[in-house]
């Protein structure tokens, strides 16, 4: 396989070494390989601006070799000078357009760099060239996912789903290392399907829950136990309870879930946490104080986090990823515990686990019909989402409309859930309200070409562009004020719905309109926060609450100020009830197993 890697090295370099190859390119300069390996030797040593000096001096003296141009890219990329680092591929490229690994590393500046259109057209060039390199096509799917392309990730999804790829020959043809990371990609590669199943309105429940109990059979089944651990019965000891999750890292799961951590009691119940994220944080920092246990495990295999579940004799596990960490389910499938628990929230569905024993959901979001469709059993909530309140120094003041003179809509949900049809009833909305503006908010953005295709796609739409507000990564300003400051009106995206972007949208005074749909997700955060009202039931109610709205900034100036408090006071804000209500599950679910175990043994 292609390495990735930079020219570095643990190994020493002596001064023997380099004076070798300093004599070599002396006696041989019109070899290029030369002054590859030996600007490749000063790199590995640290000796960075000599290193590439010499290579641009190599470059000018072999104008036609791709091979130094690439190496010269390479090594800037490494220093993350970009804009260079793209020229230098570019011109490698322009010598040899076969050249595979300058395609690929071009697309890998392009993706660092949050400009994923282009990324996807360069790393489809590299794919065509080499079609058994697989992380191009991994690189292919995340791209088209940021996007926000769903159809075109099912489509590259499906080139290795269509089979089952473990008994083709393409695959027994494969490497021992190719074999190993397929089985550990290809899992994550579905679940970014499943994902885009999530945003579109032609997959309807039936249809999802089909491609769910698909993934399942393949990746999960095989893995089912024949018998649980054993644990003492005894319905009110203190329990071993463990959190497993891929986004302990992130921002947007402190907010949801740190309420619950934060008022746990630690007295009653001993929490262990299983960070499955390969970057450390400030955040993860911050919540490993609220466990007993704090497990790094990202770099552990799927056997050996299995037998790390195994060893500390947990009685219950809450998987709070789910789908979105797909690769781990083959572990939870094991049930290294006699309890596997589900509490996702993005997407905050079903595992598809047979084995799974309890969903944590709510009516709004699971209502019997169908929970009937899921494998486990619903324990009830008033709400599958909780929110840790933000302590940013921030006073509402007025909506902007009344300093402006137009209405701003605004959405701050990811790309991806931008559906076409959602779009379309935007830009019907901005032209049944005059002079309103749409602005949108996501780090996607930060992609001048899907900006530009944006722009268009409104243009085409009879709109000026001038009436949409395209907002990417600001880094040096407080998200909440700087957004939601700035807009009128939210709107929540379908089918997929926002979660946390509503609660934030609220909490700033924003009132938020939703589509009830299949998914639900919208229509369950602001019917237990208590604003069913703007929970519309078909597009054109969605239309025509927007516009009202629109149509009342006085409303909208009384909304600015008592949606706060109201929010603050939500159960959904109250980390103590939270923390008791979910812990009265865990007991009251751990005294059903102890009885119906203590039954079957009879």
């Amino acid at each position: 396989m292609f390495s990735a890697s930079f020219p570095t090295s643990d190994i020493p370099v002596t001064n023997q070494q380099l004076a070798i190859l300093r004599e070599t390119l002396q006696r041989a300069p019109e070899r290029e390989e030369n002054w590859i390996n030996l600007g490749n030797l000063l790199f590995q040593m640290g000796e960075y601006q000599e290193a590439i000096q010499l290579l641009q001096e190599g470059a000018r003296k072999h104008e036609n070799s791709a091979p130094l141009k690439y190496n010269l890219g390479y090594m800037l990329e490494g220093l993350q000078q970009w804009p260079i680092s793209i020229l230098c591929y570019q011109a490698a490229l322009e010598l040899n357009p076969q050249f595979f690994e300058a395609w690929f590393r071009l697309g890998e500046v392009f993706r660092q760099t949050n400009r994923h259109t282009e990324a996807v057209q360069v790393f489809q060039r590299a794919f065509k060239l080499k079609p058994d390199y697989l992380p191009c096509l991994q690189r292919i799917v995340e791209q088209l996912t940021l996007c926000g392309d769903s159809l075109a990730v099912i489509q590259a999804a499906e080139l290795f789903l269509k089979e089952d790829l473990e008994t083709s020959a393409w695959y027994l043809g494969l490497n021992a290392e190719t074999q190993k990371y397929l089985s550990t990609w290809i899992p994550r590669l579905e679940g970014l399907q499943i994902f885009s199943f999530f945003c579109r309105e032609e997959i309807d429940t039936p249809a999802l829950m089909g491609a769910i109990r698909d993934f399942s059979r393949r990746h999960a089944e095989k893995h089912y136990p024949e018998n649980l651990p054993d644990r003492d019965l005894n319905p009110e000891r203190k329990l071993r309870i463990g959190y497993l999750s891929n986004e302990f890292h992130s921002e947007s799961f402190y907010q949801l879930h740190a309420l619950l951590f934060q008022n746990q009691n630690r007295e009653k119940f001993e929490y262990f946490a299983y960070a499955d994220c390969p970057t450390a944080s400030v955040t993860a920092e911050t919540l490993r104080e609220y466990f007993h246990s704090w497990q790094e495990v990202a770099s552990l295999d799927d056997e050996a986090l299995f037998k790390l579940l195994s060893e500390d004799q947990l009685d219950l596990l809450v998987d709070m990823s789910g789908l979105a960490n797909p690769g781990r389910l083959p572990v939870l499938a094991r049930k290294p515990v006699p309890l596997l628990l589900i509490s996702g929230s993005n997407p905050p569905f079903t595992s598809g686990l047979k084995v799974a024993d309890w969903l944590f959901s709510d009516p709004v979001l699971t209502p019997p019909d169908i929970a009937e469709l899921y494998p486990e059993k619903i324990w009830p909530s008033d709400c599958f989402l909780h929110w840790t309140l933000p302590e940013i120094p921030y006073e509402s003041g007025l909506p902007p409309v009344f300093e402006r003179g137009y209405i701003t809509f605004g959405s701050a949900n990811s790309i991806n859930k931008l559906s076409g049809r959602c779009l379309e009833l935007w830009a019907q909305i901005l032209k049944q309200v005059p002079q309103s503006r749409l602005c949108l908010k996501t780090f996607a953005l930060d992609d001048p070409v899907l900006c530009q295709e944006l722009q268009a796609w409104f243009l085409r739409q009879g709109l000026n562009p001038e009436r949409l507000m395209l907002l990417g990564t600001l880094p040096e300003q407080p998200h909440l004020p700087m957004f939601y400051g700035q807009i009128d009106i939210a709107l929540d995206p379908f089918p997929y719905n926002g979660g946390l972007t509503s609660f934030e949208a609220l909490w700033m005074g924003v009132p938020v309109i939703s589509l009830a749909g299949e998914r639900r997700v919208g229509q369950s955060v602001l019917t237990a926060l208590g604003f069913s009202e703007w929970v519309a039931q078909n597009p054109q109610a969605y239309l025509q609450k927007a516009v009202n709205l629109a149509q009342d900034p006085a409303q909208l100036k009384a909304l600015r100020l008592s949606l706060r408090p109201q929010i603050e006071q939500s159960v959904l804000c109250d980390g103590v009830a939270f923390a008791r209500e979910r812990e009265t599950a865990y007991r009251e679910i751990w005294r059903k197993y102890c009885l119906a175990s203590e039954q079957n043994q009879i």
